[in-house]
């Protein structure tokens, strides 16, 4: 697509022109918190939390609900690895309570980023596009975007308050994957969405197949990629997408081509239509019948509600192994219900 392209040189000629680009100055800048002294760090796994839920989360209200994320099993990363949680304004208490509550289950360092001290572009982005007046709700009303996530609001089955589309709020997903690129550019990074659920973390399989590839996520054929989980590898090539990614966002014709604000459709067009960028699939399809693993009775409602699920191995850069292995998303389109607690107990052979 010519827009993406155009995009795309006038971003290498800009910072050819300016190599100390300022968003590249971080406070944080080299700060990736993992590895013993003298080890570089390999992998920062990124996430992101909402107040509301981290201050759920202190208060002990999620109650079983807390199986159904990351928060719910361990995340015991490999050596050289660290974790990254953004948020946008958690106070200090939250995060020192639900932190005394994670150490046993996350043994790693944990490095709480606020994106509004990191990237505030962001908060004023999604304060500005969610206003039911702005320009880009009207249009989204209008048609000329398709909204993802819905133009309502619901409460106890009822429809509340004017017509928004949410999508404008997963900026806070692109600005945090952006600032962990930009601040710490030579670390490999794998996004998980917050209502992601651990069953085995990767081995040797998972990465000498993800390292193959600059960035890797659910393929779905003929439709927007599945985000919930995304590998990007320490590449040029990755910053160069992150960069276009957040000017996707403030750019009216980049905005039209990716059909939307929802990170999922930025992704996917920045994924099949940039330079030079190595893109691999997940595979999530063709379930075994019998479904007997924890992990396939857990991913048995997975639909894919546009596009076909690409098999293992069916395409070159698609995935020799079903990533449900390792990861399920806690959704109520995805591979679990809400009431589905499959995940949380063993399966008895």
């Amino acid at each position: 697509m010519r827009v993406v392209k155009d995009m795309q040189q006038q971003l290498e000629s800009e910072l050819l022109a300016a190599p100390g680009d300022q968003h590249h100055q971080h406070p944080h800048k080299g700060s990736s918190g993992g590895g013993g002294e003298g080890e570089a760090t390999w992998l920062v796994v990124v996430t992101s939390a909402s107040p509301p839920f981290v201050r759920a989360l202190a208060e002990g209200q999620l109650g079983g609900a807390k199986e159904d994320t990351l928060f719910g099993r361990g995340l015991h990363l490999p050596p050289r690895s660290s974790a990254r949680i953004y948020h946008e304004g958690v106070p200090q208490r939250d995060i020192n309570s639900v932190q005394r509550n994670i150490t046993a289950l996350w043994p790693q360092p944990v490095e709480w980023i606020d994106l509004k001290k990191v990237q505030p572009w962001v908060i004023r982005y999604v304060k500005e596009k969610a206003d039911v007046n702005s320009s880009l709700q009207r249009d989204y009303r209008a048609g000329q975007y398709e909204c993802i996530c819905g133009l309502r609001w619901w409460r106890n089955g009822q429809a509340v308050g004017q017509e928004t589309c949410k999508d404008v709020f997963t900026a806070y997903k692109i600005a945090a994957i952006y600032d962990a690129s930009e601040s710490i550019p030579g670390v490999n990074l794998l996004w998980l969405d917050l209502d992601m659920v651990v069953f085995a973390w990767p081995d040797s399989r998972f990465w000498s197949w993800s390292t193959l590839f600059d960035v890797a996520t659910i393929g779905r054929g003929g439709a927007y990629p599945e985000t919930g989980i995304i590998w990007l590898k320490a590449s040029s090539a990755r910053q160069r997408m992150l960069q276009l990614a957040r000017r996707t966002l403030r750019n009216e014709l980049l905005l039209g081509a990716a059909g939307g604000a929802n990170d999922v459709q930025v992704f996917g067009l920045l994924f099949s239509e940039m330079v030079g960028l190595k893109v691999g699939w997940f595979a999530t399809g063709c379930m075994k019948t019998h479904m007997r693993a924890s992990w396939e009775l857990a991913s048995r409602k997975y639909s894919s509600i546009l596009g076909r699920l690409y098999c293992p191995n069916e395409l070159a850069n698609v995935s020799p192994f079903n990533v449900f292995e390792y990861f399920t998303h806690n959704k109520g389109s995805g591979p679990r219900g809400k009431s589905d607690k499959w995940a949380a107990r063993p399966i008895k052979a």
